[in-house]
């Protein structure tokens, strides 16, 4: 598997998905094991990539910035399943506080911030990350956290989320 654009969206999707499965009593061990893959999938696409001719220290930054974009995007991650997971449980228990608003400003934050980090480091692999322009990774990325936030909502009328 040598297209890093291709294990770079995989990663994403499968981020997302941890994200939402996490909270889950049955699947909830499975989300646990996906985001280690998610971030492996991520970890693969720089490492195969290769970084266009510039300074070594530019290719490093550029490497460093990445890593910290795709951090965040897996916290990010994480945070919506979570925040999907208090707004849930109290619509069934009222006397569970829901997930404020600034909580959920702040994951759109992060996610935002992780987007724009991936995004940025992603300038230095033209090549090898197909919009030249990465706007593109920076909307795929920042769409982890409410991808994986409405994936729970989507779940949680099938799967049990509270013993």
């Amino acid at each position: 598997m040598k297209n890093p654009a291709f294990l770079l969206a995989a990663s994403l999707i499968t981020l997302a998905v941890a994200g939402a499965i996490t909270q889950f009593v049955l699947i909830g061990l499975l989300g646990l094991l996906l985001f280690p893959a998610g971030f492996i999938l991520a970890a693969s696409a720089l490492l195969i990539a290769r970084a266009s001719a510039v300074s070594f220290a530019g290719a490093v930054g550029s490497a460093v910035t990445a890593w910290g974009g795709v951090v965040l995007v897996t916290y990010s991650a994480f945070l919506g399943g979570s925040l999907a997971y208090a707004k849930a449980a109290h619509r069934l228990h009222p006397g569970i506080p829901a997930a404020s608003g600034t909580a959920w400003l702040a994951g759109a934050v992060i996610a935002i911030l992780g987007a724009a980090l991936l995004s940025t480091g992603l300038r230095q692999y033209p090549e090898d990350f197909s919009p030249s322009p990465p706007f593109g990774w920076f909307v795929s990325a920042a769409a982890v956290f409410p991808a994986s936030a409405l994936l729970f909502f989507l779940l949680s009328f099938w799967q049990p989320f509270t013993a």
